[in-house]
Order: structure tokens, then sequence, then C-alpha cells
């Protein structure tokens, strides 16, 4: 016999992850960030704190880069679900959009994160690779997948 994860159980584990010791505000401090050419490798799942890739964060115009920066959007309508039919739990939030931003830099990826007091003590949550764009004063939305942006199967 196999053993198995029920599907209620990896949406308590999100659910829990997310919310615990973030105060009053719940996961108000969980945000969202752009990065640029990459000189690190954001994508290495032994990152732990937002200082480990911040070299890498987008800094054009109307983005502010760093903790605490404009540039670093707090995720809208956060919401976590059971899937059963896909056997998942989904962590699901609004579109992103950027206003006029940048001109020169090119982003690349797109690191979720829980603000704390500096980068160094700013949890790294997920990281998403998204294509490629050369920005250009336009604004800029990072669309979120129809069936949420993170899944724990």
């Amino acid at each position: 016999m196999a053993s198995v994860a029920y599907n209620s159980f990896k949406t308590l584990l999100f659910t829990a992850g997310l919310t615990a010791g973030m105060g009053a505000g719940g996961i108000a401090g969980v945000k969202i960030g752009l990065l640029k050419q990459l000189t690190t490798t954001p994508d290495n799942p032994d990152h732990d704190f937002m200082n480990d890739i911040a070299t890498d964060e987008f800094n054009d115009t109307n983005y502010t880069a760093g903790f605490g920066g404009a540039g670093r959007k707090t995720l809208a309508n956060r919401a976590i679900s059971t899937d059963n039919v896909n056997n998942r739990s989904e962590w699901d939030f609004d579109d992103i959009v950027w206003t006029t931003l940048g001109g020169t830099q090119t982003a690349v990826m797109a690191p979720t994160m829980r603000e704390i007091t500096n980068d160094a003590a700013t949890n790294l949550l997920t990281i998403h690779d998204i294509a490629d764009t050369a920005t250009n004063g336009t604004d800029f939305t990072l669309q979120v997948g129809s069936e949420g942006a993170v899944h724990i199967t």
C-alpha cells in the first residue's frame, strides 16, 4: 500500500507556511518583484533570503529595487485552494502591473518573497521564469496562470 498526502493536508501546509509569524497583517508582507539579466542563479532552491539574489533585481525607470522599494508589489487577492481533480493545492493572486516600466533593462524572472525587516531577513518563497521582456516605458503585466501561480503536488 502506498503512502499518500491528502490534498487537504497540502492546503493546510500552504496556508500555515504563508501565515505563520506574519502578525496581524496576515500575508500582507508577501510581495513579488522582477529580476533583470542574471549574474546569480536565482532559481537555486538552496537560496533562502532575498539578499541571495538582490544583485539581479530590476532597477530601471519606475521600479525602485531593494527592501521596501516601490518596485516590489504586494500580492492582491491571495487565495489558497484545494484541487482534488489534479491532487494538489494551489496558491493564486491577481495579475501584477508595473506602470510605465523601464527603458533599458529586460525582465527575466519574478521572485515572490515575504518582506520582514531587510533583504537579509526577507524570505524567498518562489521564483517564476517569465518570457524575457525588454522594457520600454510601457505598462508591464505579469499574468498569473489560470490555475494559480504555485502548486503543491
